[in-house]
């Protein structure tokens, strides 16, 4: 993905990173339960939020742990595609 110029400020859209990750879209789109989509929308939607980012201020705690847990389910996804997790 990096050899192909994706980098900087575009890092940061997760949306043109998940088009460098095809698999990772494929199984968040085919799963049948729904947490994975359920998962990328909820980081996706308070991603885009620069001020969530970036700001010096103490988020919503429902918000932040709602975030974290999404991120969780994401990361063990990628995991298990890359056979690092059961």
């Amino acid at each position: 993905m990096f050899k192909k110029g994706v980098g900087g400020a575009r890092l940061h859209q997760l949306q043109n990173l998940m088009t460098q990750a095809p698999r990772l879209y494929k199984d968040i789109n085919l799963d049948r339960t729904g947490k994975y989509k359920n998962s990328w929308t909820t980081i996706t939607s308070l991603w885009k939020h620069d001020q969530l980012r970036y700001s010096d201020k103490v988020g919503e705690e429902v918000e932040t742990k709602k975030f974290i847990e999404a991120v969780k389910q994401i990361h063990n996804l990628i995991l298990r595609q890359q056979g690092e997790a059961s």
